[in-house]
């Protein structure tokens, strides 16, 4: 009988074993935690035909914005730590929030493991150009010190990076806006064409096609030096604000009881898309630069935000 038992309780976990053995056997789902369209969606979207090749199984991208993010971390956490379902790790989430909100649902620290950087991307000070005709960051201060409080800013959300980069804008600069928070950088753009606010502090990924547009205009970004591809857009080094030039950062996380074996898998896989010829020239184009070979640990993460 114990022999009968022992074959059975071993018949039972061959399964399990089998797929630990062949990770991945199915679709990953890649959850973003902000709307699509904005930077994170971007970022992710461009490195997803490329890992699913280097997983042999897709890259599954399924949005879950809200709450400054936090509604799409949670659901990471909710799933099983398999490795099917990975989160993406922003200078937001393991960083400004853990100061921002006082009971957040998470903790950076001890519930994700880093799975591998994926981006560092200069974040730009948008406006439309019926504010600042010339596009130029002395007439968009100018305005803004003129009417304390009249003039509107969106981010994606309270307590994002968004949101940080605008008061830190404020305080460095001697300005005051009124904050006007979204589900996302997509809608808040939206809404700065629509003349609803006048200042979105947006990422270099996500703002090219408005900045082609002839309505909207760039007046900083943050960046060592100027952008080849951007050359008319002033860095905050030299417009004599250092202490801005705080490019974002994104990363790829994982439950923190996911078997080491399986975040070995995802970050081969990851990295060998991000040395790909396709990401490259995608993320040449979106004006961000790829970190593979990164695995920061979340509490350096924390640490860099």
């Amino acid at each position: 009988m114990k022999r009968l038992l022992s074959s059975l309780a071993l018949t039972a976990l061959i399964p399990c074993l089998v797929q630990a053995q062949q990770f991945p056997n199915k679709p990953v789902t890649a959850v973003v935690q902000m709307a699509p369209g904005g930077p994170t969606d971007l970022i992710v979207r461009a490195i997803q035909a490329q890992m699913g090749a280097a997983l042999g199984e897709p890259l599954v991208v399924e949005n879950r914005s809200g709450a400054s993010g936090l509604i799409g971390l949670k659901y990471v956490l909710s799933a099983q730590p398999n490795g099917y379902t990975v989160g993406i790790a922003t200078g937001t989430s393991h960083g400004v929030a853990v100061n921002f909100y006082k009971n957040l649902p998470y903790d950076p620290l001890k519930d994700f493991k880093s799975v591998g950087g994926i981006a560092l991307a200069p974040g730009v000070v948008l406006t439309r150009k019926e504010i600042a005709p010339d596009c130029k960051f002395e007439t968009l201060v100018a305005k803004l010190k003129a009417k304390p409080d009249e003039y509107k800013f969106g981010s994606p959300g309270a307590g994002t990076l968004g949101h940080m980069s605008a008061e830190a804008f404020m305080s460095e600069v001697g300005v005051k806006m009124m904050h006007v928070p979204y589900r996302g950088l997509a809608p808040a753009i939206s809404d700065l064409y629509g003349g609803v606010i006048d200042v979105v502090f947006d990422n270099i990924s996500s703002s090219q096609a408005h900045l082609k547009s002839g309505k909207i205009c760039a007046i900083a970004i943050q960046a060592p030096e100027r952008l080849e591809a951007f050359p008319d857009i002033p860095t905050y080094q030299e417009l004599g604000y250092p202490n801005l030039n705080r490019p974002a950062w994104y990363g790829m996380i994982v439950r923190s009881d996911t078997p080491d074996d399986v975040v070995k898998r995802l970050n081969t896989a990851l990295n060998q898309a991000l040395e790909t010829d396709a990401v490259k020239k995608t993320f040449q184009g979106l004006g961000i630069s790829a970190i593979p070979g990164i695995r920061m640990s979340c509490r350096a993460a924390c640490a860099s935000a």
